[in-house]
């Protein structure tokens, strides 16, 4: 473990754990959702409602990063972290997934990935070196190595590709990583594992990605094409082959009955953009009742004509914002018909606090010994979002 930091497990129910991570800007306790905040920016989320949530972690991508503002811009400020004004850890992804997400922009050669900028046009390659540059210079608590991203249900010859690309992108992002280390400032560094649906493939991944000795290692290439069965599937056979003693990361999932499910594999960190994109929508996550013991999970529909006139709140109980300050179902359905900028505000915090108590429901649940039943609430009174409202 790189200096500054420690991870501990503190319960385990089964497959399900919950971990303490300790890091130079501060403790991350798991299972931790972490907010997605691309360009140095949760959207329409200020940094001290982030904290307020008991979000831990942000995450932000290296690729937008240096299109915008650009790598020495933030050298300038001192990293990310200052820019944005935010006191907690800083996860960096290494811009892998966006040659998948923007692949009609982009030629992955085996020196790196060329961008066509989404913005104006202009050439960007993102070699494993830079990668690693950018992400210390951005002040990352944890950065990602530079990996290639595939649809999981992709071909055998197309992950094999993906899975010794990245291996070799792998070994070029760990040393230039300790190449450019630099007394004081010590950062971790995980490594990335591809093969899709292919268990074997998978299991190659980790050997080799294991054999490098990383700080930490996550499970990429999921919820890029495969459903929630063979998603869980897949990970009840990968997750037990990482490190017991590190922490383990599944990468862009993260619907609220995801996270419990992939927590029953034994995942400890997530991230993924549902919450606040579904707050720009009109959604919001909330729990049906005050039992924390069976969790009955419900999304709300904004939208909906029923909350023309509903005078109660999102949720009686729910310390965010927009619950807090009695802000009622109406008034929000008020919101979202009109386009108001506030409704997402409002929505997009509320979601974020609901994803961080969720956490804590489940983190409670895996140390008091009641994963099982509370596991069991959740995927009976959860349908994926799409479950009518309570």
């Amino acid at each position: 473990m790189t200096q500054g930091f420690s991870f501990s497990q503190d319960a385990c129910d089964g497959a399900a754990r919950a971990c303490t991570y300790s890091t130079p800007h501060g403790v991350i306790r798991t299972p931790c959702f972490m907010p997605v905040g691309t360009q140095g920016c949760v959207k329409g989320v200020f940094p001290q409602t982030l904290a307020a949530s008991g979000a831990s972690v942000v995450l932000a991508n290296t690729y937008h990063l240096l299109l915008r503002p650009r790598l020495e811009v933030l050298e300038r400020i001192g990293g990310v972290r200052a820019f944005m004004r935010w006191q907690g850890a800083l996860l960096t992804d290494s811009g892998g997934f966006q040659a998948l997400s923007l692949q009609d922009l982009v030629k992955v050669e085996e020196g790196g990935i060329v961008f066509r900028s989404h913005i104006d046009g202009t050439t960007l390659h993102l070699t494993p070196e830079l990668a690693m540059h950018a992400q210390r210079s951005f002040d990352s608590t944890i950065a990602m190595a530079l990996d290639e991203c595939v649809p999981s249900t992709s071909s055998v010859e197309r992950l094999r590709t993906a899975v010794e690309r990245s291996a070799l992108w792998a070994e070029r992002s760990i040393a230039h990583w300790r190449k450019e280390n630099i007394e004081g400032k010590e950062r971790a560094l995980f490594g990335i594992i591809q093969g899709g649906l292919n268990l074997a493939l998978r299991r190659l991944s980790i050997e080799r990605t294991l054999a490098l000795g990383f700080d930490g290692y996550a499970l990429g290439g999921f919820a890029v094409g495969e459903n929630a069965p063979q998603r869980n599937a897949m990970l009840e056979r990968v997750a037990p082959m990482l490190p017991a003693n590190q922490p383990r990361y599944l990468m862009g999932v993260g619907k609220p009955r995801d996270l419990v499910e992939s927590v029953a594999c034994g995942i400890d960190l997530f991230d993924c953009v549902v919450p606040t994109r579904s707050g720009r929508t009109g959604q919001a996550f909330c729990f049906a009742d005050e039992d924390t013991d069976t969790t009955r999970l419900a999304t709300r529909n904004l939208r909906n004509a029923r909350y023309k006139n509903d005078v109660q709140p999102l949720e009686q109980t729910c310390p965010c914002p927009c619950c807090e300050q009695g802000f009622s179902r109406a008034y929000l359905h008020h919101l979202v018909k009109a386009g108001e900028m506030m409704a997402s505000m409002l929505l997009s915090a509320h979601n974020l606090f609901f994803y961080q108590r969720l956490m804590t429901r489940t983190r409670e649940a895996v140390c008091e010994q009641r994963f099982a039943k509370f596991f069991d609430s959740v995927r009976e009174q959860h349908d994926d979002g799409h479950n009518p409202d309570a």
